[in-house]
């Protein structure tokens, strides 16, 4: 397994955007181009499956596991990285009645890519942390290291801070996405209070974004 690339992860570049609106307003609006990352993965996901990845080869698993709707880039990204660094993965989606339909792009690239793809019922998939339902998994696929939804845990969020460097500090406020909070958990650790971070939420109803964020560090706690 040659893990070198999550070794050397290069800053990437930063691009202005030129629009007459934001000229008018006196606004600087810049874009992070972490989507240049690297060829598959990119951007964030990169970040929150490098030190997984690393875990789950020092504890000696050929296997990560994670969960994912139909069009879940955190599957996609997992999948492409499995295939880079040599490792199984397996992706549990969220509705079995995608059984009863052809793939979509996203779940048929990743099954090209190697994954195996287990798709299970929607109140199911609310059990997805229970130990019960860990159990389930581990008697049919056998041993995994698991990779929580959306790559967002303690060691997600420690590769998201390696994203924050000097060139943050040149702007009044960070913006990003939240899904399951993970990236702007690392960002607002990588900051450390010394920017305003400004967090959109991808789905209705993200009032439990702020736990979820807080409880990974003491500056997404007091902040997001």
């Amino acid at each position: 397994m040659n893990l070198a690339a999550l070794h050397n992860i290069s800053p990437c570049p930063i691009q202005n955007v030129n629009m007459p609106l934001l000229e008018e307003r006196n606004i600087k609006l810049d874009i992070l181009r972490e989507d240049m990352n690297h060829p598959l993965i990119q951007g964030n996901k990169l970040r929150k499956l490098k030190y997984n990845i690393l875990e789950a080869h020092r504890l000696g698993f050929e296997t990560i596991l994670s969960f994912g709707g139909a069009f879940s880039n955190h599957i996609s990204a997992l999948a492409a990285a499995g295939k880079a660094f040599g490792f199984n993965s397996i992706g549990v989606i969220r509705g079995d009645e995608l059984t009863k339909q052809p793939l979509n792009v996203t779940l048929k690239d990743a099954q090209e890519r190697g994954m195996k793809l287990d798709f299970v019922s929607r109140s199911a998939y609310r059990s997805k942390n229970h130990p019960e339902f860990i159990k389930t998994l581990k008697n049919h696929w056998g041993n995994f290291f698991i990779v929580p939804e959306g790559g967002s845990n303690e060691l997600g969020v420690k590769g998201v801070t390696e994203m924050v460097d000097e060139r943050f500090l040149d702007y009044d406020f960070i913006t990003t996405a939240v899904g399951s909070g993970g990236t702007l958990a690392g960002i607002l650790q990588g900051l450390k209070n010394q920017r305003k971070v400004l967090g959109f939420p991808a789905l209705r109803n993200a009032d439990y974004l702020k736990d979820e964020i807080g409880k990974w560090n003491l500056f997404s706690r007091k902040h997001s």
